[in-house]
């Protein structure tokens, strides 16, 4: 799937064939709320990698897919997914430990981002 063919509803669907660990937070999710809430998903998916950073003190390789994705995201012509993105995604990476390790792994799109909030 490209940026251009990404929106906020197959965004997740790609998230789950990429990390199919995330699975069970999403299926809690729409337990709760009966519905993908995208920017309340997002930051439970921002918690999920920094979860998997933390775990093996690094950035596992199983999560490079998921954030090629979310750069794919940023970039979507949808502008309710790449907003999703920006701010409950990449804002919230903001003071986090972990984000020194997932700097150098993050596209143009999200530094660029990252950037922009002053971090």
């Amino acid at each position: 799937m490209t940026a251009q063919n990404l929106t906020r509803e197959n965004f997740f669907e790609s998230v789950l064939k990429v990390a199919p660990d995330f699975r069970s937070t999403y299926e809690e999710h729409i337990k709760d709320n009966d519905e993908v809430l995208v920017h309340l998903l997002m930051a439970d998916l921002t918690r999920f990698v920094l979860t998997q950073c933390s775990e093996c003190a690094g950035v596992p390789g199983s999560i490079l897919p998921l954030l090629s994705l979310l750069e794919e995201g940023i970039n979507s012509s949808d502008d309710y997914l790449s907003n999703a993105v920006a701010v409950s995604f990449v804002e919230n990476l903001q003071g986090e430990p972990a984000l020194p390790l997932l700097r150098p792994n993050l596209g143009s799109g999200l530094s660029e981002q990252l950037r922009k909030f002053g971090v």
